[in-house]
């Protein structure tokens, strides 16, 4: 565990980092975000500022977590974004913070009081060769590893609101839930009725990451997982089906993979109707804010599973990071399935 940092306590010594994903500038997709988010927390506790995070875009990311051990929502009078006082990653000017981070005084380099950071990068990667930040890293050395650093920083900033525990709830029922530890097992549940009720059967799920196609047309062109490799695919998640009583779930963002799941797996296949939006490419319109809700609902599905096989995707990496099975995590890559090491 990182050591603890001692804030101040008066409002006018406060230092903040904020990160900020507001809808004027991209900020990627789930998996981006995340590793966003992730870095300026970490580059917070070491630098010794007050984490923020403004997620606005496509809604506000409130409608789903709330701070959980760190309190992340800004005050209101907190100074606003400007010109002068945020840093955008995605951008040549934005990446000399990735060359500002590697030696120095952070603080000295920054004296703004409140700073505002967009970023899909990891950060840690950058401030960790700083000879500046040498005796807090020597306390950091768990944070090293990737799953680590992201695992417990996830673990101090969210908590799932009881909108999204209830949405859960609908899909994959109490019982599983309170196995899981999402809910006291002496709990009253929230009063939904369950498409599914997993209960003390294994849930065993994909990700299987296409990129742009018909059902996600703004994505990258790029190719992670393709039809074909479906076979090997279901064949693999219904060997892990040691008890004969396995549900089944596969997060894809096209809808024939969907299909191909739902007829390979029949009656077991968790399916609830979510609509395929890319967050960030087409988080205007509607349907945004949806979309948003069912990107985090797949994820922490997938996080909650007892196998898991990711695609080439922060998407469903960063969902093995939250995930606390035993397992090994798999990854579908190239036709294969093999354990996952990074």
């Amino acid at each position: 565990m990182p050591p603890s940092v001692p804030w101040p306590e008066t409002n006018d010594t406060v230092r903040y980092l904020v990160y900020l994903c507001d809808g004027r500038n991209m900020c990627g997709g789930m998996g981006d975000r995340q590793r966003g988010l992730v870095a300026v927390y970490v580059l917070s506790r070491m630098v010794n500022r007050r984490f923020g995070m403004i997620m606005i875009s496509p809604c506000n990311i409130t409608h789903f977590f709330m701070p959980f051990k760190t309190q992340w929502i800004p005050p209101p009078d907190l100074e606003r974004p400007s010109k002068n006082n945020t840093i955008i990653t995605m951008t040549p000017e934005g990446r000399m913070l990735f060359t500002n981070l590697s030696a120095g005084d952070f603080n000295e380099l920054f004296p703004q009081t409140v700073l505002y950071i967009k970023t899909n990068s990891d950060l840690f990667a950058f401030i960790s060769k700083n000879p500046f930040y040498l005796s807090v890293l020597k306390q950091w050395n768990g944070l090293y590893n990737n799953r680590n650093r992201f695992h417990w920083a996830w673990g101090q900033l969210m908590q799932p609101t009881s909108t999204l525990v209830a949405d859960l709830v609908s899909i994959l029922g109490v019982n599983f839930l309170k196995k899981k530890g999402l809910l006291p097992v002496e709990s009253q549940p929230p009063e939904v009725k369950s498409l599914y009720n997993v209960g003390n059967s294994s849930l065993i799920c994909a990700h299987a990451r296409v990129g742009q196609n018909p059902s996600n047309p703004y994505d990258g062109a790029f190719t992670a997982v393709t039809v074909e490799d479906l076979p090997v695919l279901h064949r693999f998640m219904l060997s892990k089906d040691t008890n004969g009583d396995a549900m089944f779930y596969v997060a894809t963002d096209y809808i024939n993979i969907r299909i191909h799941s739902r007829n390979f797996f029949g009656k077991r296949f968790i399916e609830y109707g979510a609509t395929i939006k890319h967050i960030d490419r087409q988080r205007s319109g509607s349907e945004a804010c949806d979309g948003f809700k069912w990107n985090i609902l797949d994820q922490f599905i997938l996080s909650l599973c007892d196998v898991l096989v990711i695609s080439r995707s922060g998407f469903s990496i960063r969902a093995s990071y939250i995930n606390n099975s035993t397992d090994s995590t798999y990854i579908l890559e190239n036709g294969k399935i093999y354990p996952f090491y990074e």
